[in-house]
């Protein structure tokens, strides 16, 4: 239920992309590493997830933990990852201490107030989560 402090960081080409600025009614905050075995087994669920929901106003804000840009541009156009993407390589801000990402990959899921409602999911139960959610506000325009 704490609102998620405003994350601002350098995408793939170089511009910066404030969270903020975005006006999706649900914001996925995905901690990730392409070296992480974990993570590569979950991209392609979280992919799927991605085409799934984009059209309901989810957006994926992908935050690279690896200090190595090159491995990180590389699979993001390997993998033709579509959602924003974004890195602290020189570990400017604390953003990794502040969610508390010890392991890869963490999953936070924020709503339109940037309210944290879910947290260190995974891509499973964030897909059912994302599902009741959408259920549930179908039955409420009822």
């Amino acid at each position: 239920g704490k609102t998620c402090r405003n994350i601002i960081l350098e995408d793939a080409s170089g511009v910066y992309q404030n969270m903020y600025s975005l006006k999706n009614q649900y914001v996925i905050l995905f901690f990730w590493d392409p070296d992480c075995g974990h993570c590569k087994s979950a991209m392609p669920k979280m992919i799927d997830l991605y085409e799934k929901y984009k059209s309901k106003d989810v957006e994926i804000f992908a935050i690279c933990t690896e200090a190595e840009v090159d491995k990180w541009k590389k699979f993001i156009q390997e993998k033709n990852l579509k959602w924003i993407n974004v890195a602290d390589p020189h570990f400017k801000t604390n953003v990794r201490h502040e969610f508390d990402i010890t392991s890869t990959p963490q999953i936070f899921l924020l709503d339109k107030d940037r309210k944290i409602i879910c947290k260190k999911v995974d891509v499973e139960h964030l897909g059912d989560f994302l599902d009741h959610m959408f259920k549930e506000k179908v039955k409420d325009l009822n």
